[in-house]
């Protein structure tokens, strides 16, 4: 493989763990303790591509986002391009924090229905 194409692949795999960092709103640094990395900078390089990640690296950030290694990768055992697979990753991560969004906003109205109901707060008693 060429310098080249590998450095194309580098920052691929950078550009994905990028994709997935920011879909769950972390921080580099967060990653970084999350990860055991003493330097934010270090995420930092193995987003741009200027430094590769170790099969080791990759596994534990497959950990910490939830996804198989191949995500990370571009390998995706299913049909479909990795980055579209990351891109449905993300979407459904917002739609998750969306419906605990709506569970919180539901359980507030509630609470605020049962409230109107309760007859010792009648004005007529």
């Amino acid at each position: 493989m060429s310098v080249h194409k590998r450095m194309d692949e580098d920052r691929a795999i950078g550009g994905r763990i990028r994709t997935l960092r920011q879909s769950q709103n972390m921080k580099q640094q967060t990653l970084a303790e999350l990860l055991g990395i003493p330097s934010r900078s270090t995420i930092s390089e193995i987003e741009t591509g200027k430094r590769r990640a170790s099969a080791t690296l990759l596994k534990a950030m497959a950990r910490v986002f939830h996804v198989p290694v191949t995500a990370l990768i571009g390998d995706a055992p299913t049909p479909g391009t990795p980055d579209a697979w990351l891109l449905r990753y993300a979407l459904l991560e917002k739609l998750h924090r969306l419906h605990a969004c709506q569970v919180d906003l539901s359980n507030t109205i509630q609470s605020a229905m049962d409230l109107l109901e309760d007859p010792t707060l009648s004005r007529n008693t």
